[in-house]
């Protein structure tokens, strides 16, 4: 951005009535709560104009004088240089709101010389310089941050759990039963998984029409998030949503595990005022990385995850999921047939035929946007195995 020392010499600010200060919609005549109030004395302070602007004809001004304690009220919408209003792009609070302004109201490079220096007085800013080292640091914490992680019961939620545990964030373990025929397994063992941390497995249900490739709902991550970034912010809190996604299943584009779908869907979410940050901690990792994990922990409790798209069976040894669970291991050393509820020789014939001609185009033709070098390396050689080829 150019360097224009007259920008914004006005820092005139205009903020809607309804929905915006009073934090509803028009109806009635609801009080500008305090903290709102407070938030307009600060700009003040800072050496802001504030104006109100509203819809309402038939209000007579000197209440939301009242109200406010701003005495420039406008019926309809007056000039100024930044609009705040709900049917506009808003922060999520009064602290992003003023850090939003901060910014807006300095070219980049006066915003970040102010920055360095210490000059700028917003939470935001004030939360930066916060250090030990700061002699005027104050110790604090914000009991209002979570991480959400969702808890299926497989593979690789149970990492990702654990990798929870281990991290010491305050954990909020959930189940979205979006009407899986396997749900009610799911939900067991993913209850035996957090409750065994002192956790309590919340359930949440959306019965929603979704359209099934296979065994994909399409749009579930999309549904989950949206779900979850809106249950946050009406709990009052703030943080992470963590994703169990593979380096194998996130491909840079396509499906809403890729690259591309995440990045938009942050986007989206920050958009819209929602103060929370996806993660996907196994992003570089797969299913063997997994049970390397666990060889220095508790590989029963891999052995036992419910990795299978069968109703009344943790592992029927028939599904592609058990398949690539059985590959995982196998890339240890580790066979766990013995864990299936069938004859594998047999049952995974039809994987063993769809791996080796797909992965073996892959690696011929080195196109690894689908399969990862690792995963094709592993499962032929688990399917090597099987065929008493290896």
């Amino acid at each position: 951005m150019a360097y224009d020392p007259k920008r914004f010499e006005q820092k005139i600010i205009g903020i809607d009535y309804d929905g915006t200060l009073n934090n509803r919609e028009f109806e009635g005549e609801p009080n500008v709560p305090v903290e709102n109030r407070q938030f307009i004395e600060k700009l003040r302070e800072a050496g802001y104009t504030v104006l109100v602007h509203t819809c309402r004809q038939s209000l007579d001004a000197q209440d939301i004088r009242d109200k406010t304690g701003v005495v420039d009220i406008h019926t309809g919408k007056p000039v100024a240089d930044l609009y705040l209003d709900d049917k506009g792009l808003l922060p999520r609070d009064w602290d992003l709101t003023e850090a939003f302004i901060e910014h807006h109201f300095n070219t980049q490079r006066d915003y970040l010389n102010k920055l360095v220096g210490g000059e700028l007085k917003s939470a935001y800013a004030t939360n930066i310089a916060n250090v030990p080292e700061n002699p005027e640091h104050k110790a604090s914490t914000d009991n209002n941050f979570r991480v959400y992680v969702p808890v299926t019961g497989g593979m690789d939620s149970l990492t990702l759990w654990q990798m929870g545990i281990e991290s010491g964030y305050p954990l909020h373990p959930i189940y979205i039963d979006a009407g899986q025929e396997y749900a009610e397994l799911e939900i067991k063992t993913a209850k035996e998984i957090v409750e065994a941390d002192g956790y309590e497995l919340e359930v949440l249900t959306m019965e929603l029409p979704f359209k099934k490739y296979q065994h994909i709902l399409l749009g579930r991550n999309a549904v989950i998030l949206y779900m979850l970034a809106g249950i946050m912010r009406t709990r009052g809190q703030w943080g992470e949503i963590w994703l169990g996604n593979l380096a194998g299943e996130s491909p840079t584009t396509g499906g809403d595990k890729s690259r591309r779908f995440l990045n938009d869907t942050q986007a989206l979410l920050s958009l819209k005022g929602y103060d929370v940050r996806i993660e996907t901690p196994l992003i570089g990792i797969d299913k063997p990385d997994e049970v390397a994990y666990w060889k220095y922990r508790d590989i029963e409790k891999l052995k036992n995850t419910k990795s299978c798209f069968a109703v009344e069976s943790k592992a029927c040894g028939e599904c592609q999921t058990c398949f690539r669970k059985w590959v995982a291991f196998m890339a240890h050393g580790m066979d766990i047939r013995d864990t299936f509820g069938a004859n594998i020789e047999q049952t995974f014939q039809p994987y063993v035929d769809k791996y080796e001609r797909v992965m073996g185009e892959a690696d011929r033709d080195k196109d690894y946007s689908h399969y990862s070098p690792s995963r094709i390396t592993t499962t032929l050689g688990a399917i090597a195995v099987l065929k008493g080829t290896a």
